[in-house]
């Protein structure tokens, strides 16, 4: 129910290669190895996809070291907030008044449908996933990174 479609993570990804020159690293569990190697293949730039190769320290260390974690709603979010990464992260079924990630460099994006919250595991429909636009996420992402990356120049628009 949580997942947000395949082509919407693609674009956001490629966007972010494009305008500051981001390195997309693509990580999760073994078993979402396929829907991240489905991103992989929808993008135009290059990504690593790191799935089910990492441990739990491993996987700290990664996130640490990152600028910015796009993502869902999920135990990752809140890992990467309380590493003091900036985190963007997609929420439908759940309520990010209650888990959302805190703080000055944390962001959500929800559709405004009259079903979510329902805190349902599973649906049907996902409706609150689905109508999640990538130029949504995008417009979060640069809300909270104020426009760019420490390590990168925007290269435009």
């Amino acid at each position: 129910t949580k997942f947000w479609h395949r082509d919407g993570f693609a674009k956001v990804a490629d966007a972010l290669v494009d305008r500051y020159g981001a390195k997309v690293v693509l990580s999760g569990l073994a078993a979402e190895r396929p829907y991240l190697e489905g991103i992989r293949e929808r993008m135009r730039h290059e990504a690593v996809v790191a799935a089910g190769f990492t441990g739990i320290k491993d996987f700290l260390a990664l996130l640490e070291r990152s600028q910015l974690y796009v993502g869902v709603d999920s135990g990752a979010m809140h890992a990467a907030r309380a590493l003091g990464v900036p985190v963007v992260a997609l929420f439908g079924p759940s309520d990010p008044r209650w888990i959302g990630p805190y703080g000055q460099k944390g962001g959500v994006v929800r559709a405004d449908v009259p079903c979510s919250p329902c805190n349902r595991r599973r649906c049907r429909q996902r409706t609150c996933m689905l109508e999640i636009t990538p130029q949504m996420v995008l417009e979060e992402v640069e809300r909270v990174m104020g426009g760019r990356f420490p390590s990168a120049e925007p290269r435009g628009t």
